[in-house]
């Protein structure tokens, strides 16, 4: 059964099942799957395959895990970076009084602390139910927030006429505003960086300050404190949302402009380091899977030859793939450690 069910998966990743597949759902009738050809191997080498494969696996999903691990950590390591940034400014000497918000601690001295709505101004967006077109006005929705910074790649477009009734009352997002999510993935915040013409779609919101730096705002909004704000906001409700009205009265630290100024410069090229190791780790693990996929379907439909290896194999312990040993086999760099590399 074990053999059958890696074949089956890689005949169904490979598209040969479509072949025996009709109409435009492709339904495969029961009589057709019957039919189907296989490649059946003697049992005691589809035993030696599984053998094989449960023990490669074992090996790349520790290596995964690893990896998926110190991205946990630097994203960790991110929050503390900006939680201190735009709570205690840069300068460690400064004076600090107590912000009067206990789950917020102490900030400096001369830094405020208000309402969201003291300092910028937030604009729902139109709810009106759009028709989507291949060739159109891009839309901002909850997917094009998830990122730092606006993503309209594969956003929803919709005819310009459409678009004129959704940036009325000043609702058109330009360079430097933020677009809020305010439904499902609650507290995701994206700056917006072009200047292509662009609507909001449903659950966002705009956030505009004309004296303010945006992207210091988007940093706050980022922060472990504004996470603990919104549960604070959000327990005991069904529906994972946050209105209008909320969003006015979030407490922010505002410096002063200069500061802003700073933080944002400092903090913008101490991620720009976390981003780039992570998006090497993340690269890394989407070649560990894809090298996994090819391995699984050279073995089982019989391309690679893993009897002799099955065998050098069966009396050595299957590997730990817990996740409390993720770590075991990372230097110090996060790499694979060479040996354990070599040996996958």
């Amino acid at each position: 059964p074990d053999f059958g069910f890696q074949f089956l998966n890689v005949w169904d990743m490979s598209k040969a099942i479509y072949g025996y597949g009709s109409g435009l759902r492709q339904g495969l009738d029961f009589s057709h799957f019957k039919r189907m050809p296989v490649a059946l191997p003697p049992p005691a080498e589809q035993a030696a395959i599984v053998h094989f494969l449960d023990w490669a696996n074992g090996r790349l999903e520790r290596a995964i895990r690893a990896k998926r691990k110190v991205i946990a950590l630097l994203n960790e390591q991110k929050q503390a970076i900006i939680h201190r940034a735009v709570t205690r400014g840069l300068d460690p000497s400064v004076p600090l009084k107590p912000s009067g918000i206990p789950w917020l601690g102490d900030i400096p001295q001369h830094w405020d602390v208000a309402g969201l709505r003291r300092y910028w101004r937030v604009t729902d967006c139109k709810h009106l139910t759009v028709p989507f077109v291949d060739e159109g006005i891009p839309l901002a929705s909850v997917v094009e927030v998830q990122p730092f910074s606006l993503d309209l790649n594969r956003c929803k477009r919709t005819k310009p006429d459409w678009y004129q009734m959704l940036i009325e009352g000043d609702r058109r997002p330009r360079r430097g505003d933020l677009i809020y999510c305010r439904n499902a993935s609650v507290g995701a915040c994206a700056l917006v960086e072009t200047d292509i013409d662009f609507a909001m779609g449903q659950d966002v919101c705009l956030i505009r300050s004309q004296s303010q730096n945006q992207r210091f705002l988007n940093y706050v909004l980022h922060s472990p404190f504004m996470e603990h704000q919104l549960e604070l906001i959000l327990v005991g409700s069904t529906f994972k949302r946050i209105n209008i009205s909320e969003i006015r009265t979030l407490v922010v630290t505002v410096p002063p402009r200069h500061e802003q100024d700073a933080i944002c410069d400092f903090l913008g090229a101490g991620m720009a380091e976390y981003d780039t190791a992570i998006s090497r780790l993340k690269r890394e693990i989407d070649l560990l899977r894809e090298y996994r996929t090819r391995l699984v379907a050279d073995v089982v439909i019989g391309k690679l030859d893993v009897r002799e290896a099955a065998t050098r194999l069966s009396d050595e312990a299957a590997p730990d793939t817990s996740a409390e040993l993720a770590g075991d086999m990372l230097d110090d760099t996060g790499n694979l450690d060479k040996v354990e590399a070599e040996e996958i």
